[in-house]
C-alpha cells in the first residue's frame, strides 16, 4: 500500500525543530503499514491560495504517477480540503487525522470573520467527505463528528515509551559560539568514533554560528543542537547532563567552564592557557585541541569509571566557589572605593 501525506506544516519546519527523517518515517508511516509514502505539505513563500492550488497539482502528480492507494491529510481545513478534492478527482479513500479545535482557536486569536467562516467550510467539506476520521482526544472526536465526519475512531498522541522509560545515555555538553575557535567538530568526531565502538552516548551542542549547518550535518538523531537558551535555564540544563567538553583553541577566560563547575560537572578541556585559572590536573582532564584520539581516550576515562567521574564531579564544585558573584562583585567595589588613591597617582 502507497500513501500520499498531507502535512499541516511546511515540512522543513518539523525538520528544523529536530524532527530528523527516522522519526518522521515512523511517524508518518506507524508500524510500517504503508510500503511506499509520499509526503508533501505547502510553500509557505507562496502566496495564500496559490501555495493550496500549486499543492493540489502536485498531489495529483503524484498520486498518477506512483500509483497510490491512500490520501492521508493532517487537519481538515487546509490538508483535509485537498486531499477531499484529491479524493473526488481520483477516487482514492481518504484518511484525515485531526488535532485541534479550529473553530474554538480562530475565535481565540480572532480570526477575521469571513476567513474563519472559509476555513470552517473548508473543514465541514473535508470531513464530510473523508474516509475515516482520526482523533487524538475523545474532546476532538466529537468535534469531528459535529462538523461532518462519519467515522471517527479517537487515537491519542504516540509516545516513544522507551525514550521515557529506559536509563539515558551518557550525555556529553558543549556551549559556546559555533565557530572554528570553539572547535566543536571535534568533539562531534570523538563522539561519533565511540558510539561506532559501542558507547551509549549523547551530544547536546549550545550555541549559535557559522558552523550551524555543518554541525547539523554531523550530529546524529541521537544528539541535539539548541541555537540559544536563556541563563537561567543553563543550570537546568548543565545540572542533567554527565560530562561537560571544552574544546576551544583560544579563550580569555571560559566562563562556561566555570558555570559547569559550580553545577558539579566532571570536565574535559582543550590544554589551552586561557582556562587556567579554572581548570587544573586535579579538577579536570586535557586533550590537546586536534587530537581526536586523546579527547576519546579522556571522554572513555569518565564513562567507563565511576570513581574518577565523581572525583572530578566534587573537585568542581571544591573549585567553583572561587567564582562567587558575591565575593568578585565587592571585590571590584574595593577598586571603585579606591578612586581617589587611583586617581592621584
Amino acid at each position: 500500500m502507497k500513501a500520499l501525506i498531507l502535512g499541516n506544516d511546511p515540512m522543513q519546519e518539523y525538520l528544523d525543530k529536530g524532527f530528523n527523517i527516522e522519526e518522521r518515517k515512523k511517524y508518518f508511516n506507524p508500524a510500517q503499514v504503508y510500503e511506499e509514502v509520499f509526503y508533501l505539505s505547502h510553500d509557505p513563500k507562496l502566496p495564500p491560495f496559490i501555495r493550496e492550488a500549486v499543492m493540489y497539482l502536485k498531489g495529483l502528480k503524484i498520486i498518477k504517477n506512483n500509483n497510490v492507494d491512500v490520501i492521508r491529510a493532517y487537519n481538515g481545513f487546509r490538508a483535509g480540503y485537498i486531499g477531499a478534492l484529491l479524493k473526488k478527482k481520483t477516487k482514492k479513500p481518504l484518511i484525515i487525522s485531526l488535532h485541534d479545535d479550529y473553530e474554538r482557536l480562530w475565535n481565540v486569536i480572532g480570526l477575521n470573520g469571513f476567513l474563519k467562516k472559509m476555513l470552517l467550510n473548508n473543514e465541514r467539506k473535508a470531513l464530510e467527505a473523508c474516509d475515516q476520521c482520526i482523533a487524538v482526544s475523545n474532546y476532538i472526536g466529537n468535534y469531528a463528528k459535529l462538523h461532518g465526519a462519519r467515522n471517527v475512531t479517537v487515537i491519542h498522541n504516540k509516545l516513544q515509551l522507551e525514550q521515557y522509560l529506559e536509563r539515558p545515555p551518557f550525555t556529553i555538553l558543549n556551549i559556546g559560539r559555533l565557530e572554528q575557535s570553539k572547535n566543536q567538530l571535534i568533539i562531534v568526531e570523538a563522539v561519533n568514533q565511540l558510539r561506532r565502538a559501542g558507547y551509549n552516548l549523547r551530544l547536546l551542542i549550545v550555541g549559535k554560528g557559522k558552523l550551524e549547518r555543518q554541525l547539523k550535518k554531523e550530529l546524529t538523531s541521537q544528539d541535539g543542537l539548541i541555537s540559544r537558551v536563556p541563563n537561567t535555564f543553563l543550570p537546568i540544563i548543565l545540572k542533567n547532563v554527565d560530562l561537560y567538553i571544552n574544546a576551544s583553541f583560544n579563550e580569555g577566560f571560559c566562563v562556561t567552564l566555570s558555570e559547569a563547575q559550580m553545577c558539579g560537572l566532571p570536565i574535559i578541556s582543550s590544554d589551552i592557557p586561557g582556562v587556567k585559572d579554572i581548570v587544573n590536573k586535579k579538577n579536570a582532564l586535557f586533550f590537546e585541541p586536534s587530537d581526536v584520539a586523546e579527547l576519546k581516550e579522556q571522554i572513555m576515562k569518565v564513562y567507563n569509571n565511576t570513581e574518577v567521574k565523581e572525583e572530578l564531579s566534587a573537585a568542581s564544585v571544591r573549585d567553583s566557589k572561587r567564582f562567587d558573584w558575591n565575593v568578585l562583585a565587592e571585590k571590584e567595589a574595593e577598586i571603585v572605593k579606591g578612586y581617589e588613591t587611583w586617581k592621584s597617582q
